[in-house]
């Protein structure tokens, strides 16, 4: 289960972006369904997010278990089912500021522009490792949201993409307030 958890969190990583830059997306606020395609199973994923970005909040069903994590202060945590810091070491590309030193530790690549369904989105191939697995992507942006990505490791290609988008909407900070 460790490592479906971990392909699943490498699949989601290029799409709801870092918790370390404060601009990921081109709106102050938002919510959207992350839909993950693992060929025999779909995984969906709610993101609220505030402050473009710097504050996220992810809830979804794995294995019959609500899981909720939250970034907060440029870190990652583990809400339910148990509270925990998560290590911010994964892949976590932030398509708005790509910095000459992203783009080489990612091999990052821009392709053509490419529409996807409203989007018009510019297109990038990636490269990672995350805890000892190498993974190959290719994801569409628009305005710092990936719209959908293919993310390839262990023999495995994932697919997400995001449904439901809204931006600019109210959004209550306390639901990304951590724990006492």
């Amino acid at each position: 289960m460790k490592r479906l958890i971990l392909f699943i969190a490498m699949a989601l990583l290029p799409v709801i972006g870092s918790a370390q830059d404060k601009h990921v997306y081109s709106f102050e606020t938002g919510r959207y369904t992350i839909v993950t395609d693992m060929g025999m199973a779909k995984l969906s994923t709610v993101c609220t997010f505030a402050d473009y970005g710097a504050l996220k909040k992810l809830e979804m069903e794995v294995m019959g278990q609500t899981v909720v994590m939250v970034e907060n202060g440029g870190k990652r945590y583990l809400i339910s089912p148990s509270f925990k810091e998560m290590p911010n070491d994964e892949a976590e590309i932030n398509y708005n500021n790509l910095t000459p030193e992203v783009i080489e530790k990612y091999s990052i690549k821009k392709l053509d522009d490419e529409q996807v369904d409203e989007y018009k989105c510019e297109v990038y191939t990636f490269r990672t490792m995350s805890q000892g697995v190498e993974a190959d992507g290719k994801v569409w942006v628009w305005k710092g949201f990936t719209i959908k990505s293919e993310v390839s490791a262990m023999g495995t290609t994932v697919e997400t993409y995001i449904t439901d988008l809204k931006v600019d909407i109210p959004v209550d900070k306390s639901i990304f307030d951590l724990p006492k």
